[in-house]
């Protein structure tokens, strides 16, 4: 299990922060290894305070004044999934990157003695993405751990019950000569080592003898540079991918680059689990090879735990090609397993698909419990009126909708569809409100563009972001910022992602259906109509 501190500044004010940023930030930190989130935070609030509360010195809140915590069950959901899951078995890393310790060392100055920043520094900006577009994830040693737990199996490099095939060596200057030994014997017994930039090239340490000196030179010349060398020195990162590619076949491959598409491999002992997660704002529709023979693949969803065949695009010896759908800030589990699940049923029906319902008018609204409905003739924003630019809430939408026989017959998935997002329309508060639709088709539903009601706060989505994972600034959804769908008076999910939909075939019948779509915001609306907090005394 690997903790962290999670979200501590995900945008300023507070209050700002929402489920989708959450998604964001926390994929970023499974793609880094985390498996246990810990949600920084939840501010005490004693009874009387003005909403939404109290709040402390970070930027983020996530408690139940968040109007949008009526969906925090579905996002937790999710979050326990990747958790859970990532916990399964082992990292199935073949690259092993080498931390210079003593480098970091050597460059301490009063006021400036934080490894962690030096060690970054001195790897560069482009060894790790270099690694990770090439198809392959690594993890990090130093020397005491290759001291400690360190051992050589044939042209393997071992930790505890882990092996990798490649390690790199990224702008090192100098290394211990028993870190050096045992690369040196990793390399002649098969494996692969590749050095950056430039060459290990002095043994640390005031007590370093000139016979180390020269026993490093030695070997370091032996490994790099003699005709029969059997490590690859680059001199710059430019090229590395291919180059490790050329002797090692990437783990996942795609047809095309996908650089914001980031993967976790682990092995466990009947199964092989990938996750995936698009940190961009752009669907990723490609196809991808999986160094993985012999096995079924399979559509784990994780927000929601149903499990469906992947169908299979391709074969060969060593791999498995398999087309993957993720829309924008997407992430889907991709598990090769010895079973045979049976494939998704495919219509047989020719006939077109009904045409799409037009949902965009007949709507009431009630703003807040209690609150008496009135009709809606369009939908739009809660801030395009002045009476409701500052609520902040759950708005609940309701219409009576007539749907006909032919839009449920066999085969066909009825979803409700909100619309897609899009890049904002200026600054400042922006539109929304779009027309709702639910359509039915074979594969893909299509409709028109949906939206279910309010603006989640000021301004478009910037500040700071979380310290990790993909960024949602500028991303305009076309719901602010989660809804609860009921149909019929039984819950059929939430909307706070992409896509923004909802599978209700299960739950419609032939004649009039009610549609209720709960619609949550930010606090920052209710909080922009009152002067900010003094915080003189907390200061």
């Amino acid at each position: 299990v690997t903790s962290s501190e999670t979200w501590t500044w995900l945008h300023r004010p507070v209050f700002r922060a929402t489920p989708l940023d959450m998604k964001t930030v926390a994929d970023g930190y499974f793609l880094q290894g985390s498996n246990q989130l810990i949600g920084h935070g939840w501010p005490y609030t004693a009874e009387g305070v003005d909403y939404p509360g109290w709040r402390f010195y970070a930027s983020a809140v996530f408690d139940e004044k968040n109007p949008w915590w009526i969906v925090m069950p579905d996002v937790a959901g999710y979050l326990q999934r990747t958790s859970h899951l990532l916990r399964q078995g082992t990292p199935a890393n073949d690259v092993a990157l080498y931390l210079a310790n003593d480098d970091a060392w050597a460059q301490f100055t009063p006021g400036h003695v934080a490894m962690n920043a030096i060690v970054a520094s001195d790897l560069g900006p482009e060894i790790v993405r270099g690694i990770l577009d090439s198809g392959h994830n690594f993890d990090a040693f130093d020397d005491e751990l290759l001291a400690l737990r360190g051992k050589l199996d044939g042209g393997r490099l071992g930790f505890g019950d882990l092996r990798y095939r490649a390690v790199v060596l990224a702008g090192v200057e100098r290394m211990p000569l028993a870190t050096l030994r045992t690369l040196d014997a990793f390399a002649r017994a098969g494996g692969i080592l590749i050095a950056t930039r430039r060459l290990p090239s002095v043994v640390p340490g005031y007590l370093a003898t000139a016979a180390e000196q020269e026993e490093l030179h030695a070997i370091v010349h032996r490994l790099f540079v003699a005709p029969d060398a059997p490590g690859l020195f680059l001199p710059d990162e430019e090229g590395f991918g291919e180059a490790l590619n050329r002797r090692l076949p990437p783990d996942v491959a795609f047809a095309a680059a996908e650089p914001d598409v980031g993967v976790v491999h682990r092995h466990t002992a009947d199964a092989e689990i990938y996750f995936l997660a698009n940190t961009g704002g752009a669907a990723v529709h490609a196809e991808a090879s999986f160094r993985v023979a012999g096995r079924q693949p399979e559509w784990w969803d994780l927000m929601n735990g149903e499990v469906e065949a992947a169908p299979v695009a391709g074969r060969t010896a060593d791999a498995t090609t398999v087309r993957v759908d993720l829309p924008a800030f997407g992430s889907r589990a991709l598990v090769f397993t010895s079973r045979h699940l049976p494939a998704p049923a495919e219509s047989t029906s020719t006939a077109a698909p009904p045409a799409p319902l037009d949902l965009s008018t007949g709507w009431t609204v009630a703003f807040g419990p209690g609150a008496q409905p009135v009709p809606l003739e369009r939908l739009e924003s809660w801030t395009a009126e002045a009476a409701t630019r500052n609520f902040s809430g759950v708005a609940t939408y309701r219409k009576s909708v007539t749907v006909p026989a032919a839009l449920l017959r066999p085969g066909l998935r009825v979803a409700l569809n909100f619309g897609e997002a899009r890049p904002p329309e200026g600054a400042g508060a922006g539109r929304r409100g779009r027309r709702a639709g639910a359509a039915a088709a074979d594969s893909e539903p299509a409709g028109p563009p949906a939206a279910g009601g309010g603006r989640g706060g000021r301004g478009g989505r910037g500040g700071r972001g979380g310290g990790a994972g993909g960024s949602v600034e500028n991303y305009e959804a076309p719901v602010r910022e989660a809804a609860v769908v009921y149909v019929n008076g039984v819950r059929a999910g939430s909307v706070w992602h992409p896509p923004y939909e909802i599978d209700v075939t299960s739950l419609l019948h032939a004649g009039p259906n009610d549609l209720r779509v709960d619609v949550a915001n930010l606090a920052l609306n209710e909080m922009a109509a009152h002067p900010p907090p003094d915080y003189t005394a907390l200061t």
